[in-house]
């Protein structure tokens, strides 16, 4: 997370050992904790409870051999004050 954003927390998705520099997070909101489960090989839920400013729920994540993972992410967004 970026110390600069404020309330805005960044999440990603990475491969095991790969560093979030130059990564874009896939999503950014005002929910500090957000709950993620995997539901299925290529499947992720979040759960959301806040402010959602960015998201991307088609992710293709690079793997430390140079393929690369796609995941699908659905979402349940509620916005709690």
């Amino acid at each position: 997370t970026d110390p600069d954003a404020g309330n805005r927390f960044g999440y990603f998705v990475l491969a095991t050992g790969q560093s979030i520099e130059e990564q874009e997070p896939f999503l950014v909101t005002s929910d500090q904790f957000i709950r993620m489960e995997q539901t299925g090989d290529n499947t992720l839920s979040v759960t959301v409870n806040g402010r959602i400013y960015q998201y991307h729920n088609d992710l293709w994540v690079p793997k430390s051999d140079g393929k690369l993972q796609h995941f699908l992410v659905s979402a349940t967004a509620n916005y709690v004050r």
